[in-house]
């Protein structure tokens, strides 16, 4: 049976760190580093159509069929159940301290093989202000790992484990990896893909960057899988502010 109360609040944590979405979309738009530029109008629609419409769907599906998978998020359940959960405070650390070490690679290879690039087209905090990039970060540890980790992580395994279960009939680890990998690679697709009508340095760094997001799309998945959903969410924030953070600063 699926936990309505959970479903609530992972719902409503969705639409709220979506909300910053909105002003973040007008503020790029009108500075002219997205394209179309967007009202607030179309910009709220925009937001809250994937928050109210995506969200549930993908929440539903993960906590009725990733709970008899092992997969969901036990920090926070124990929490609406009264009780405390021992070492959640470890589990969040460490997945933020890898987010944040990816994010720092990220960083570096975005430095280093672009660097004339960087320096050639500068996006400063006086044209992209940091605290989008903690806003934009909310946002996308919140809903995406809902999403590609919750959502269809969680129906990937179940169809890998009634298609090929393990000896003693539960998920396998086979089922599991391929489920992470799909996810990862279906989330590095979704955040643009390499080439285009880049080319020289931009391609090189455009490449190696998808790299990265698969690298992450992995760490996601792996860290959603073994640790919980909320350690999954710790480290895609850490390395999304690393990341931005770290770029603009370097620039």
């Amino acid at each position: 049976m699926m936990n309505r109360r959970l479903f609530l609040v992972l719902w409503i944590g969705g639409v709220a760190a979506a909300l910053p979405l909105i002003p973040v979309t007008v503020i790029l738009g009108e500075a002219g580093l997205t394209a179309p530029r967007m009202t607030w109008q179309s910009a709220t629609i925009a937001v809250l159509l994937g928050a109210l419409l995506i969200y549930p769907v993908a929440i539903y599906a993960g906590l009725r069929i990733g709970g008899r998978l092992g997969l969901g998020a036990p920090m926070i359940a124990a929490r609406l159940a009264g009780r405390g959960f021992e070492g959640a405070a470890a589990r969040l650390g460490a997945g933020s301290a890898l987010g944040a070490g990816l994010g720092l690679a990220g960083v570096l290879v975005a430095t280093v093989l672009g660097g004339s690039l960087a320096r050639a087209e500068p996006a400063g905090a006086d044209i992209v202000p940091l605290w989008i990039g903690v806003a934009q970060g909310l946002s996308a540890a919140v809903g995406e790992e809902l999403v590609f980790r919750l959502g269809l992580m969680s129906i990937v395994a179940w169809l890998a484990w009634r298609v090929r279960p393990a000896r003693d009939g539960g998920p396998s680890d086979f089922g599991m990896w391929f489920a992470l990998g799909l996810t990862a690679v279906a989330f590095t697709m979704v955040h643009g893909a390499p080439g285009g009508e880049a080319a020289g340095t931009a391609m090189q760094v455009a490449q190696a960057m998808q790299i990265v997001r698969l690298l992450a799309g992995v760490l996601f998945g792996w860290l959603f899988w073994k640790q919980g959903l909320e350690a999954a969410m710790a480290a895609h924030f850490a390395y999304d502010i690393v990341l931005f953070h770290g770029i603009v600063l370097a620039v």
